[in-house]
């Protein structure tokens, strides 16, 4: 299963045991995953599934780049249509709850993360 194999990178990189690793724990805040961590994640799942990945195809950086609200505060057409073509791993659920939370932290699950490998395998 994917999640198995992807939640066996996350324990090797990040040194976290086993039962940390949950679909909806956020690799930041739970796993404590810092910037140069990622980059060791995304080589481990390259090397292991044989994929060409740039760390803007998983995780949507022009969000820290960018004010993502309108003029009413609230994330912008702009932004969410923008989530949907070029982020294609993120459910309806992830972006509506970016939506109503208007945090990035939603995008940084582990779910996301094996979403991403399912989809680059698949394409």
């Amino acid at each position: 299963m994917l999640f198995n194999e992807v939640s066996e990178i996350l324990v090797e990189v990040l040194g976290v045991e086993p039962e940390e690793v949950t679909e909806q724990a956020n690799l930041v805040d739970d796993l404590a995953a810092e910037s140069i961590d990622f980059v060791d994640i995304i080589y481990s799942i390259e090397q292991k599934y044989q994929l060409k990945i740039s760390a803007g195809d998983i995780f949507p950086a022009f969000l820290q780049e960018e004010s993502f609200l309108n003029s009413e505060g609230k994330v912008s057409e702009e932004v969410i249509s923008r989530l949907r073509s070029d982020y294609p791993h993120y459910s309806d659920a992830v972006i509506n709850e970016f939506i109503n939370s208007q945090s990035a932290d939603v995008f940084f699950k582990v779910d996301s993360l094996v979403n991403f490998v399912s989809q680059k395998q698949a394409a």
